[in-house]
């Protein structure tokens, strides 16, 4: 009997033992530590990475660090007149106390320092901190980006917030020309790098039917022709001024600029609004939300354009087009 309940005993325990273990195995966490690719949603910036000389000042960029114990923030933009500095706060909320950070310039043989005036990657010992702020007190003319990356107990994060000055157009009922090439075009400029994010269209027509887009990247610009330019809205008010403006074309441009190819050729149909019974989905082009780039114009020749490629327009053809793009 006694050797009965011996044997019982241990097996009772061992299942206690095994089920303790699978219990720490599903409260592990379950994205890779060790992984450098791997971004936690965690470690973001609150809010924009981005200032603008016309900002109220003091502005701060902020990011969670987890506790992590070395953070490293990169420094860019084009400015003049900057003058920040890093702080860090153990406290997430209620009352958050910030304090000023011994700062490494990484490459430099300057030493520590408490303030930042130029381009470059500062480090910063954060271990203990919950959040890091980059504090910037002065800045004359231009914008300053801050971009983070972390690292300390194994692990290897980047943060993915890449929030860049953003702007939006929307055309409404556009009336191409008959035999439309070229109906909506994004130039790029000489000053910013322009990135195209998202193209939003759809056709309306006399009847139900088809229709293509051609969405096309040129590297140089179209010229002649009749066009107008779009209404340009920035997502938020305390971005750059944007340096680029799309504009629609009524009569066909003389000349169409080289092309570098079709990004995308699209079939969709067209709809008469007047007679539906439901609201139909435009097509949705969508760059840079993933791994993938962005349609990137570099310089006042570069573009992006809708197209019809030339072909007759369908029978009451009237198109609505909304762009996105970024600026930096």
């Amino acid at each position: 009997m006694r050797k009965f309940l011996l044997a019982t005993t241990a097996v009772v325990g061992l299942l206690f033992a095994v089920q303790e273990v699978e219990a720490q195995q599903t409260t592990q966490p379950s994205y890779p530590f060790l992984n450098p690719s791997y971004i936690p949603t965690a470690v973001t910036a609150a809010g924009a990475n981005t200032v603008a000389s016309t900002a109220t000042l003091p502005a701060y960029i902020v990011f969670s660090t987890q506790s992590i114990g070395t953070s490293t923030v990169t420094i860019s933009g084009t400015y003049t007149g900057l003058v920040a500095t890093i702080q860090g706060a153990v406290q997430r909320s209620g009352t958050v106390v910030w304090t000023n950070l011994s700062i490494n310039p990484v490459g430099s043989a300057g030493g520590q320092t408490k303030q930042i005036n130029k381009n470059g990657s500062y480090q910063v010992n954060s271990a203990g901190f919950s959040q890091i702020r980059v504090a910037i007190s002065a800045l004359a003319s231009g914008s300053v980006v801050a971009d983070y990356a972390g690292s300390g107990a194994g692990a290897s994060v980047l943060a993915n917030h890449e929030r860049k000055a953003t702007f939006r157009s929307a055309f409404v009922t556009l009336t191409p020309a008959a035999t439309a090439t070229d109906i909506i075009v994004l130039p790029g400029n000489a000053t910013t790098t322009v990135r195209v994010t998202r193209a939003s269209c759809l056709w309306q027509s006399t009847a139900t039917g088809t229709a293509n887009f051609y969405f096309v990247k040129r590297t140089t610009a179209n010229t002649g022709g009749t066009s107008a330019t779009g209404s340009v809205v920035a997502l938020d008010s305390n971005d750059i001024a944007n340096a680029s403006t799309p504009v629609a074309y009524s009569v066909n441009p003389t000349t169409l600029g080289a092309s570098a190819g079709t990004v995308e050729e699209v079939a969709a149909m067209t709809y008469n609004l007047g007679t539906l019974a439901f609201i139909p989905t435009p097509t949705t082009l969508t760059f840079g939300a993933t791994a993938n780039e962005e349609v990137v114009l570099r310089g006042a020749a570069q573009s992006f354009a809708i197209s019809n490629n030339g072909a007759a327009v369908v029978s009451g053809g009237l198109l609505s087009c909304t762009l996105e793009w970024t600026e930096e």
